[in-house]
């Protein structure tokens, strides 16, 4: 009995750090991008993204679920895997921008 409670506790500790992680970003290298444009015909958007020392680099990446067009000038976090795959992307407000990611975007 000593044993299968041991076996529950240790599944349960497991299950529950795997709903913890987000594995599409943790890991990941931030980048930072505002959204200009409209996206090709493909639906993908192609925009020079920052990370948080100003380092740029030309990001690839497309908008999911119904609408397929990101908010016109919104700024977003980008999670990259090995510099060129898009993980995951999240809204973020203009204070949240690393200052040198402000400087690169010209944004006071």
């Amino acid at each position: 009995m000593k044993r299968l409670i041991a076996l529950f506790a240790v599944i349960t500790l497991f299950a529950s750090i795997l709903v913890g992680c987000d594995y599409n970003r943790n890991g990941k290298q931030q980048y930072y991008v505002q959204t200009v444009g409209d996206p090709n015909d493909n639906g993908e958007y192609t925009l020079p993204a920052f990370d948080e020392k100003g380092n740029e680099l030309k990001l690839t990446f497309m908008k999911t679920g119904e609408n397929r067009k990101f908010k016109e000038h919104a700024f977003l976090r980008i999670y990259v895997k090995d510099t060129d795959r898009v993980t995951a992307y999240e809204e973020v407000s203009k204070d949240e921008l690393p200052t040198k990611v402000k400087d690169k975007l010209n944004i006071k």
